[in-house]
Formats: C-alpha cells, structure tokens, sequence
C-alpha cells in the first residue's frame, strides 16, 4: 500500500492518495466494508458476496467455517459414530 499527499494546484486542501496493490489478501475498510475494482470502476460488495471473494482469496475456507446456530442435539447419533469412525476421532458427545 502506498499512501501519498497531493496538492491539486491552487486547491487549499490537499488530497490523500492511497494505492493499495492488487494480491491475493482481501482487503477491508475499518467499517468492515469491501470493494471489487473492475475495471474502472469500484464496486461495493454485499455480506453474501464479501464471504465468496474471502473465500477465493483468502486463508478461509467454507467448509470450515463456524455454524453457530449448530447444537449437538440437533444431530443424528448414528450418523455422528459413523463419522467419527471415518475420521478416526475418539470423542463423544460431551467433547465435540
């Protein structure tokens, strides 16, 4: 990211000129805001459409995303053990 102060001629207030270098980390306003620069223009990304480009770019990965509204009670106990076999996991109920 480069940031620079430009004047703009007779212009009394100076303008703050921030180059931010496209790569592959996602990057976001301190209000959590996300834009997409195509071509020239820059457009404001949604919630659904910020997580898609996180997703693509970023260390994130859906599968392994937090399902917070999830309860172990919610799952089927048999479908549960034959997972946990799969993946050669010892826990129970209580620990997952």
């Amino acid at each position: 990211m480069q940031v620079e102060l430009v004047s703009l001629g007779s212009s009394s207030h100076p303008l703050l000129l921030i180059r931010v270098s496209p790569d592959e980390q996602v990057h976001e306003t301190n209000r959590g805001e996300c834009f997409l620069q195509v071509g020239d223009e820059s457009r404001h990304l949604n919630f659904v459409q910020h997580q898609e480009l996180l997703y693509n770019r970023g260390p994130s990965q859906f599968d392994g995303s937090e399902v917070r509204a999830a309860t172990m009670s919610g799952m089927d106990a048999e479908q549960l053990q034959i997972y946990r076999t799969a993946v050669g996991s010892d826990a129970d109920d209580s620990t997952a």
